[in-house]
């Protein structure tokens, strides 16, 4: 008798294009010494320049004291400069550094294969479609995840 295995859950298929493409992205920005969630940093940073810390723990879903972190290994590696914020004096500001911009080039090439490559064989129309469904599947599940899609395509565009 054969045995039919169910279908996986969309939610797992999902989790596991993720984490695949995390890895992917992960290892190949290893090149650089950055971690993923540097280069998230980093991304951020430099398509919202003078942003502060509490605006990126927000905008990132990370607490507050783990941005600071980020932010730290980032200005010790020479990637970002603080700068005491122009609007509120106990606030500071961060930019790139001409390291910190080659940095978030390779990181959006890095992003933009795996994506290249995660999306092999399907036409341009498709492949947008796709994306379109999973922004759509995410702004679906609340608020605050549609904002999913914005970093994602800040990451991948700007």
């Amino acid at each position: 008798m054969e045995i039919k295995h169910p279908s996986p859950p969309l939610g797992l298929l999902l989790r596991l294009l993720d984490q695949r493409f995390s890895s992917l992205c992960a290892a190949r920005l290893e090149k650089i010494h950055l971690s993923l969630s540097e280069m998230t940093t980093l991304s951020m940073i430099h398509g919202n320049p003078g942003v502060r810390v509490t605006d990126l723990s927000e905008s990132l879903w990370i607490k507050a004291p783990n941005v600071s972190k980020i932010i730290n290994r980032l200005e010790d590696g020479g990637f970002i400069r603080r700068e005491p914020n122009r609007d509120d004096g106990r606030a500071v500001s961060m930019s790139l550094t001409p390291k910190g911009l080659r940095a978030v080039e390779y990181g959006r090439k890095v992003a933009k294969d795996v994506e290249r490559e995660a999306l092999h064989g399907l036409g341009a129309v498709d492949a947008e479609r796709f994306r379109d469904f999973v922004v759509t599947a995410l702004a679906n599940l609340g608020p605050g995840v549609a904002d999913a899609d914005r970093a994602s395509r800040q990451l991948l565009l700007t």
